[in-house]
């Protein structure tokens, strides 16, 4: 945050938000950091300005739904960071990760991932584990009463799958609001006010191709040279930036196929499919599930049975039961394909650790159809929380540890800090 040159280089794994200015973060574009690749960028200006004002200026905050792999996750993540990095939240944001897909679990759990949900968002604001109720129903007042000694928090709910999870943190009270992503129906009219994403314009997904694919193979002209099935083709992702990135992937890894050969794949995978499968994003998952090596595929599948919000080595060597070695390679295959993509911590990438979109995580585990019986159980509960904090002018980080509680020691390790004397406004800082 110190250096103010934008320029960049070199291979991109993580997360990449193009600004105008550094010093303020004034930002140009929002990332759609959930679904692709570190450095592509798409145009998303007035969306993210208009999340932005809706809920400065709401009395509660804002839900942002859209269609699955369309980019809420990554509107919400970065309005929410330009308005923490405005000053506007001196208490710092509770992000709270559902990894919530509509079908991904049945009914019957929302109760029980609401509990799971606040319980480790207490855990998040220093409620020692002792402390926490345990009874569901006096876990509401312990989050209202926590939240009641803090300065105003932006709580951010990301990949709700149904609004049954979050009622319970529509109730903070006072100066502290929610901003909720999701993909399904989240909303409420009554408590706050919605805002729907659309998916992107066929011009934009194409630039966004062409940026992708150009990460990933240098050089690489196939958009510049046919820019009519690249539309056809982005057309057929259905606008979504993950069809988008899948596609990106594929492409990236044969680079003798062309546009017009992979849309005629696509086209006869949706008129071949079932009409309840003939959605974009599940024909694109399959052209992408097609091209993967055996071993990718088997890990892919694995991890996602094994429902792991975070997966490094170790976590890939233990659930798809394979050496070391070969659950590194896969990690790096599968974020090369763009169906994983990196870990964050608060604004940083956790090197070696990947999340899986719950899109792709929802086909994977029913690839072949093994799984998808209504008598299966439905996966446990999956939700984790962090607080954190954006460094203001200003601020030094034993005043930020004083003012939450917690030791500046364990915040400089807990965030990779080399020189607890250099921080630098607009960064972001995992508390707890």
């Amino acid at each position: 945050m110190g250096d103010t040159n934008n320029d960049v280089s070199g291979r991109v794994d993580g997360p990449l938000v193009q600004a105008r200015t550094v010093g303020d973060l004034h930002f140009h574009n929002a990332m759609l950091r959930a679904e692709l690749p570190g450095g592509a960028v798409v145009g998303r200006e007035e969306e993210l300005q208009r999340i932005v004002s809706l809920v400065d200026r709401g009395r509660r905050g804002l839900v942002v739904a859209g269609p699955v792999g369309g980019g809420v996750d990554s509107l919400v993540s970065t309005a929410a960071r330009e308005l923490c990095r405005a000053g506007r939240f001196p208490g710092g944001m509770l992000e709270v990760e559902f990894h919530g897909h509509p079908r991904l679990r049945a009914a019957s759990a929302h109760d029980e991932i609401a509990a799971a949900a606040l319980r480790t968002s207490l855990a998040a604001l220093g409620v020692p584990e002792t402390e926490v109720p345990r009874e569901p129903s006096a876990l509401g007042a312990a989050y209202r009463s926590q939240l009641a000694d803090h300065e105003a928090v932006l709580v951010v709910l990301r990949h709700v799958g149904a609004r049954e999870e979050v009622l319970r943190f529509w109730e903070a009270g006072g100066e502290h609001k929610v901003l909720v992503g999701g993909h399904g129906p989240v909303a409420d009219g009554d408590l706050l006010p919605s805002m729907d994403v659309a998916p992107l314009p066929v011009a934009e997904c194409v630039e966004l191709l062409e940026t992708v694919i150009g990460r990933g193979c240098l050089g690489d002209a196939r958009v510049a040279d046919d820019p009519d099935a690249a539309a056809r083709l982005v057309a057929l992702g259905g606008g979504l930036p993950l069809a988008v990135a899948l596609l990106a992937g594929v492409l990236a890894a044969d680079p003798g196929m062309t546009l017009d050969a992979l849309a005629r794949r696509l086209e006869s995978l949706r008129t071949a499919a079932a009409p309840a499968e003939r959605g974009p994003l599940r024909a694109v998952w399959e052209v992408a599930a097609q091209e993967l090596p055996p071993t990718e595929a088997e890990v892919l599948r694995a991890v996602a049975l094994a429902d792991r919000p975070v997966l490094d080595a170790e976590a890939v060597r233990t659930a798809a039961a394979v050496s070391l070695t070969a659950a590194e390679d896969a990690l790096h295959g599968l974020a090369r394909r763009h169906l994983l993509h990196g870990h964050m911590e608060g604004s940083k990438r956790v090197p070696g650790r990947h999340r899986m979109h719950s899109a792709v995580r929802h086909f994977a585990a029913r690839r072949d159809g093994s799984d998808a019986s209504p008598s299966a159980p439905p996966p446990a509960p999956c939700v984790t929380a962090v607080h954190t904090y954006t460094v203001q002018p200003g601020d030094t980080l034993s005043r930020i540890g004083a003012r939450f509680h917690v030791n500046w020691q364990h915040v400089a390790l807990r965030n990779r800090i080399v020189n607890p004397d250099l921080i630098y406004p607009g960064e972001v800082f995992v508390l707890r």
